[in-house]
């Protein structure tokens, strides 16, 4: 492997980092505000059946699943990022010829 793409595969990944943790951070507040604060509207609505404020709520759950996904994986990606850019970074010996 070349050094300046070794190098710029280094710098990518540690601007990638970051960039991961921002987006999670995103998904975490619309977790709260999107699908949080619309359980609380539901349950003090009052013109809705019950039947109608159960299938809001299951609605909801996908929409707060999908999200905590998303979290997840965004913060699985920051870790993996960083932690393949340290090893590269200290095995780069091996990889330059």
């Amino acid at each position: 492997m070349k050094k300046n793409i070794l190098y710029t595969t280094i710098l990518a990944l540690y601007i990638a980092t970051p960039l991961c943790i921002l987006g999670m951070a995103g998904t975490m507040v619309s977790l709260k505000y999107e699908v949080e604060h619309s359980y609380w509207i539901i349950d003090e609505n009052r013109v809705l059946k019950k039947e109608e404020k159960l299938k809001e709520m299951a609605i909801l759950d996908s929409a707060e699943q999908k999200l905590k996904i998303q979290a997840y994986a965004l913060g699985f990606a920051a870790i993996t990022a960083f932690t393949i850019a340290t090893f590269m970074l200290i095995r780069r010996n091996k990889f330059i010829p």
